[in-house]
This record gives C-alpha cells, sequence and structure tokens, in this order.
C-alpha cells in the first residue's frame, strides 16, 4: 500500500449528529483515509480530538486504573478470606 500525504487530505468538522448531540463532538476533527488509499470493505479515519479533552482524558486514565485495581483487589480478598477463616471452624 503506498504511503499517503496525510496534509493533501482535508480534515472535516461535519457531524450527522442532532443538535442536542453535536456540541459533544465540535472540538473532533478528522480525516477519512479509506478513499485515498484504495480501501473499500471498511473505513478508515484519522481523528484529531480537542486539547481539553485529550487532557480530561490523560488525568481520567489513571484514576480509572486505580478504580479497577481497587475493584479487582476487593473481589480477590473476598474470595480468599473465606478460605482462611474456614481453616479456624476445621480445628
Amino acid at each position: 500500500m503506498p504511503k499517503l500525504d496525510l496534509d493533501s487530505i482535508d480534515q472535516m468538522n461535519r457531524t450527522g449528529y442532532p443538535p442536542p448531540y453535536n456540541a459533544q463532538v465540535a472540538g473532533r476533527w478528522y480525516r477519512r483515509l479509506a478513499p485515498p488509499s484504495g480501501l473499500t470493505d471498511f473505513g478508515v479515519s484519522e481523528v484529531t480530538l480537542d486539547r481539553n479533552l485529550k487532557t480530561a482524558i490523560a488525568l481520567l486514565e489513571p484514576l480509572m486504573l486505580g478504580l479497577i485495581a481497587a475493584l479487582i483487589g476487593t473481589i480477590f480478598i473476598s474470595m480468599v478470606l473465606p478460605i482462611f477463616t474456614i481453616q479456624d471452624y476445621i480445628k
């Protein structure tokens, strides 16, 4: 597949969402890469997000990772704790 010159492909900011929902994607710019590359079976896009959105996502990722780790740790402890407490009843 030949290399694409991204600067020659126009960036678009339009959306098909109705008015109450289109404000959420207003800072999103994208380029359709499938037509210039000759891909017909599926669509490929390069999406550029608003800087504030990038910052918010970068700050939320560690928080979400910590919450998921705490949830998994809680599940693990709730599974292992009965195994150790049942030993007291066996003796």
